[in-house]
């Protein structure tokens, strides 16, 4: 998803912009924080929204619970109940859940389709994604810099 600069030129820049999360859709955050992006960066860059792999409309699917899990359910309450940010207690108990329900995906995954949807493969997907526009304005692939904003 490309928020394009106001006077695109050969030059232009682009900042590719991942929502973080994990599990959040760059597309959509280019889509619903555009605006508020354009005002800090400028409007001299093109803002390249992305979903990295597994996230969004971006393969492969990664979910890890089959439908009608039990398990599943219970992880996912407990992952995504609301914390309390003033209470330390409620905040250290979702950040232990977190890390416990991020391990536990990870070794379902492990084996599969996860290992090709993780930090190194998206920041290799970046630097694909720079050599190629460069390669598009007649520059050299081995030249591209990443641009990147990511929450």
């Amino acid at each position: 998803m490309k928020l394009p600069a106001v006077n695109e030129t050969s030059s232009t820049r682009n900042i590719q912009i991942n929502g973080g999360g994990p599990g959040v859709a760059g597309t959509f955050t280019v889509t619903e924080a555009g605006p508020t992006l354009r005002r800090i960066f400028g409007s001299e860059y093109n803002l390249v929204g992305f979903d990295p792999r597994g996230v969004g409309e971006s393969g492969p699917s990664i979910n890890c619970f089959k439908p009608g899990d039990e398990e599943g359910k219970k992880w996912e309450a407990e992952y995504t109940r609301n914390v309390d940010p003033k209470n330390q207690h409620s905040v250290a108990n979702f950040y232990e859940m977190a890390n416990a329900y991020g391990k536990w995906c990870a070794d379902v995954h492990r084996s599969g389709d996860g290992r090709y949807a993780n930090t190194v493969a998206v920041a290799g997907d970046m630097k694909n994604f720079a050599e190629r526009d460069n390669e598009a304005k007649g520059l050299s692939a081995e030249d591209a810099k990443v641009w990147y904003f990511g929450g």
